[in-house]
């Protein structure tokens, strides 16, 4: 991918919670990309590899679904003819998690997973403080009332920022609701690393 992209990158395929074993050294920016947390069953570990590999002054980014929108349902959860948005799932943390039975992948849905799958709901309590637990500063927080896929029943493509992408939100017969978040965090050269 480095090769065909033309850039001097090094891509490592790992466990979250098993990559200081397969990654050295500190960096400027740290970032946690959409679809991530809820694979994840221990938060608190997250956050102590992210304040790891956060160099001093380094930033942290995250952009993720919103945990309120994860309590709805998605389209695939509605029965058929369903017209409200009604809670399902808990906002907060099960350390069990959800257990998926087998059935079209989330990416393709072409394709059949034959095995089920586990996914775990953190609140933003549980994302704010693994960031604060391991030192660092909050600089801000942002909800969106969209997010980049349809995250929730009966969502509709809003803006569209290229030809395969765009936003997702709640018609107007739904109120406005936190469907994405944002979360910039930064560390003094003074804070821990989080390692142990």
């Amino acid at each position: 991918m480095a090769s065909e992209c033309g850039i001097d990158a090094t891509f490592i395929e790992s466990n979250l919670y098993d990559l200081p074993q397969a990654l050295g050294g500190h960096f400027d920016i740290v970032f946690t990309s959409y679809g991530v947390i809820n694979w994840l069953p221990d938060l608190r570990r997250w956050g102590q590899t992210v304040a790891r590999y956060l160099a001093p002054w380094g930033t942290f980014y995250i952009v993720e679904a919103h945990p309120f929108a994860r309590v709805f349902p998605t389209r695939e959860d509605i029965e058929e003819g369903a017209t409200e948005l009604i809670p399902m799932f808990s906002y907060f943390h099960d350390p069990a998690g959800t257990r998926w039975e087998s059935g079209s992948d989330y990416a393709d849905r072409s394709v059949m997973n034959t095995l089920p799958t586990y996914e775990w709901q953190h609140s933003m309590a549980d994302v704010v403080n693994a960031l604060i637990g391991v030192g660092l500063t909050i600089e801000y927080i942002h909800e969106f009332p969209f997010c980049a896929w349809d995250v929730v029943a009966f969502a509709e493509q809003g803006e569209r920022f290229s030809a395969s992408h765009s936003y997702w939100e709640l018609p107007d017969r739904f109120p406005k609701l936190p469907l994405m978040f944002s979360i910039k965090a930064t560390r003094d050269s003074l804070s821990h690393h989080g390692e142990g």
